[in-house]
């Protein structure tokens, strides 16, 4: 059986995971096929029954992906309440229908988390506890999948539709956030010390968790050069921002609109440091002069 499709379905939640859930899609369905992933940002169409497309994607899918950040649990809501404790939570509904329901559960730990306590999950979720995870980690990505890839197989029953790509013999494999660029030929970027240099064909990659001074953080997916960013509200745990960004050479710019008010877009330029782990530039904040904007220095750094 190669590829089925929405074979694999991707429980996650935005603010916690969504930088991880799209790569991991992307690298799932290079895997098994185009289409055997449902991964709700980019398989529900709009105007679709959100709730009831999730319960018909869960019904068909073989194995149920449950992807666990550093804020699964302890999730919250704006009035203060732990999202998980919610009946209409939309993690809860689709991992205990899963459970539920018999399908294969693989729980997937990212950003160094750990597997909850029964004790510590509503009664509906308490069987994900016991459930065997596996962790995906950034040093080690595509060992990580090739080892998810196999865990699939093994317990969904689901063959690959492509195998691996082989690595170089010359360029052992390097993990993927410390693979800043690639030799390209003459006027191509080259890693030093992990340094960004112009000229790379190969922009640096930028997805997952973004941490603000503020405490709020960004949420950043990736498809190329193009960026996607949500910042979640250091207190309310809501999306506060959505915006786009785009990598040119060494720079990083982007604009992020406000969800809750009327406000012009915030913009700002950044650059990436040497050891990858931390964005340098600038926002637009509000000056004291009515309608005058002034550039506020930001450091963001990668969770």
């Amino acid at each position: 059986m190669a590829g089925p499709e929405r074979a694999l379905f991707l429980s996650y939640r935005r603010a916690d995971t969504g930088g991880y859930a799209g790569r991991l899609a992307d690298a799932l369905e290079a895997r098994f096929g185009e289409g055997s992933v449902f991964h709700d940002v980019e398989t529900i169409l709009p105007g679709t029954d959100f709730a009831a497309a999730i319960e018909a994607a869960i019904a068909s899918a073989s194995v149920v992906l449950v992807l666990i950040g550093d804020d699964w649990l302890d999730a919250r809501d704006a009035a203060g309440h732990r999202l998980l404790d919610r009946q209409d939570d939309f993690v809860r509904l689709e991992a205990a229908s899963a459970l539920a329901s018999g399908k294969a559960v693989l729980p997937l730990l990212v950003e160094g988390a750990r597997m909850p306590a029964a004790a510590d999950l509503p009664t509906d979720l308490q069987r994900l506890a016991r459930q065997q995870a596996l962790e995906l980690s950034d040093s080690r990505w595509a060992h990580d999948v090739d080892r998810l890839v196999d865990a699939i197989r093994r317990c969904g029953g689901i063959a690959p539709a492509r195998a691996p790509a082989p690595a170089s013999a010359a360029a052992p494999a390097v993990p993927r956030r410390a693979r800043r660029f690639a030799a390209a030929g003459p006027g191509a970027a080259v890693v030093v010390g992990g340094a960004l240099f112009v000229g790379s064909r190969r922009p640096p990659d930028l997805a997952g968790r973004w941490d603000l001074p503020t405490g709020s953080f960004w949420t950043v997916s990736q498809e190329g050069p193009n960026l996607i960013i949500e910042e979640t509200h250091y207190l309310s745990r809501e999306v506060w921002k959505r915006g786009t960004g785009r990598i040119k050479g060494s720079t990083i710019r982007v604009s992020l609109d406000w969800v809750f008010e009327r406000l012009p877009p915030q913009t700002g330029t950044f650059r990436l440091s040497e050891d990858g782990r931390t964005l340098v530039g600038g926002l637009g904040v509000p000056d004291r002069e009515p309608g005058k904007t002034r550039v506020a220095p930001t450091v963001l750094v990668r969770r």
